[in-house]
């Protein structure tokens, strides 16, 4: 199997599809610059009922995930998706229901049934095997997830416990399962009249992220300033021109006492106890006048600053995050908690579940939450006519918001929509798809 390069960036560069519907061809060439530096990305895809522009969104989710069922439920001829630092990955068809999948990426090359999931022939197994694994090695960094009206509607009532068949797709069964292992760590699914804090995806998502970046912050955030060696190597060189002063190290434990309270008020962890022996050090005549000691103190005070900084990353997203929310439900406050992830609490102070949010409101949750616990890079959030359930007001301020919740991370938006509202300070980010052929 060759080697494959490691993509870093927001990756997705192009998607044509010509065909669709048995006439239409569209040609998407994806920003490969976000809107601000280190910022995300933003497309948004305009045009008539019936254009294809919800096809698009699932056909792209198709290829990136190697699950062709959007490709067997449409008439088209050939899609082309390419991605930063890797052959392009096509699939080619005719307008006949008969006809196989001719699937291609690099060198590999294989054929798969046009009405069930597998191989056209049982003698193309071995090529579906290896265009599997060259292709899903390629694409490995890539997070794309789609948020449209029915996947909310069912991941809400998933989490009430009532499965909407309805609602069910091939898609949608894996979403099922994503939201049982979130109900599985943070307890059982439960009823309407047994639910409790524990049965709030939104709320467990956000708990893991508060988790996960503090275990490993590069994950979610691009911040080459805060790398530790660096800091170190500029501190030894200059280590003997820059002794520190008994004065210099209390002012930085008093600041990095400050820094802990205001992350610790928002639920990240600290090591305030080792800030508190540091202090009692000082009282020793020992270390007072020993320089070196007061060397390798300042050097483990700057390794408890770079911490603190890379924790106020996670913080700033948190509070934004918070403040975002709380702007957009005027009645209800959002707040941050540890130890859940999120809680929604009414204006007099009592505790509202998730599924007690109206449809829009629910809606909005879930795509800021989507936001919020983005990667800093190959993250792409696709949303399918944003405007359903929104009030006018809400799909004016939808695309700021959003940004603004992925600070930090350089995630590619890529929104489907009929609102003139919702698109109105970002003309430059839309894609028109028209009926010409």
């Amino acid at each position: 199997m060759p080697d494959m390069p490691h993509i870093e960036g927001n990756k997705l560069t192009r998607f044509t599809v010509s065909g669709l519907f048995g006439s239409l061809r569209h040609d998407i060439h994806f920003p490969r610059q976000p809107t601000e530096p280190g910022g995300p990305s933003i497309a948004i895809l305009a045009g008539p009922n019936g254009v294809g522009k919800t096809t698009i969104l699932h056909m792209i989710e198709g290829m990136l995930k190697l699950d062709f069922n959007p490709f067997r439920r449409v008439p088209f001829s050939e899609a082309i998706l390419e991605v930063e630092g890797a052959p392009p990955l096509t699939v080619r068809s005719r307008d006949d229901p008969q006809f196989p999948l001719l699937v291609k990426f690099g060198d590999t090359e294989t054929v798969l049934s046009r009405n069930k999931d597998g191989p056209y022939t049982t003698d193309q197994e071995a090529t579906v095997t290896e265009f599997r694994a060259n292709a899903s090695l390629a694409l490995r960094t890539i997070n794309y997830e789609l948020l449209d009206i029915h996947r909310s509607v069912l991941l809400r009532e998933t989490h009430r416990g009532d499965i909407l068949a309805d609602f069910r797709s091939d898609t949608d069964e894996a979403l099922i399962r994503n939201v049982r292992a979130i109900a599985g760590r943070t307890g059982k699914l439960l009823s309407r009249s047994t639910r409790n804090v524990d049965s709030n995806v939104m709320a467990a998502r956000v708990r893991s992220f508060i988790r996960d970046a503090q275990i490993n912050y590069r994950r979610f955030f691009s911040a080459g300033e805060l790398e530790l060696l660096p800091r170190l190597v500029s501190y030894l060189r200059s280590v003997r021109d820059k002794k520190p002063t008994r004065e210099q190290l209390l002012a930085k434990i008093d600041s990095l006492s400050a820094s802990n309270e205001r992350l610790r008020s928002i639920g990240l962890e600290t090591e305030q106890q080792d800030i508190f022996r540091v202090r009692e050090l000082f009282s020793s005549s020992e270390i007072y006048n020993n320089e070196a000691s007061l060397i390798v103190l300042n050097s483990y005070l700057d390794l408890l600053e770079n911490r603190n900084k890379q924790r106020e990353l996670i913080a700033e997203r948190l509070r934004q995050f918070e403040a975002i929310m709380s702007n957009f439900y005027s009645s209800k406050i959002v707040r941050i908690d540890p130890d859940i992830g999120l809680t929604i609490l009414t204006m007099d102070g009592k505790e509202l579940q998730e599924t007690d949010l109206s449809s829009g409101e629910y809606r909005l949750l879930y795509m800021m939450v989507t936001a919020l616990i983005a990667n800093r890079s190959g993250t792409i959030i696709a949303i399918d006519e944003p405007e359903l359930s929104l009030h006018v007001t809400w799909q004016r301020r939808l695309i700021s918001a959003l940004v603004r919740c992925a600070a930090g991370a350089s995630p590619l938006f890529i929104l489907a929509t009929h609102s003139a509202a919702i698109s109105a300070e970002y003309e430059d980010r839309v894609f028109y798809l028209h009926f010409r052929k």
